[in-house]
């Protein structure tokens, strides 16, 4: 996996780095403003078994 990341980042140019940073940076801001007013985050572990469809992955 390692090696992947170091292929990938050799193709990508560096004049993509700051927008990459600004995305990054922007998507903290959205999350921190999401638990301003939250306390806590809740998402499914498990999907299929949260919605009553489970014997579709069977």
């Amino acid at each position: 996996m390692t090696w992947n990341f170091y292929q990938f980042g050799r193709a990508v140019p560096g004049s993509q780095y700051p927008t990459a940073v600004g995305a990054l940076q922007q998507a903290g801001r959205t999350s921190a403003a999401f638990f301003e007013r939250r306390d806590i985050g809740l998402t499914p572990s498990l999907p299929a078994a949260a919605c009553g469809r489970a014997d579709r992955f069977q």
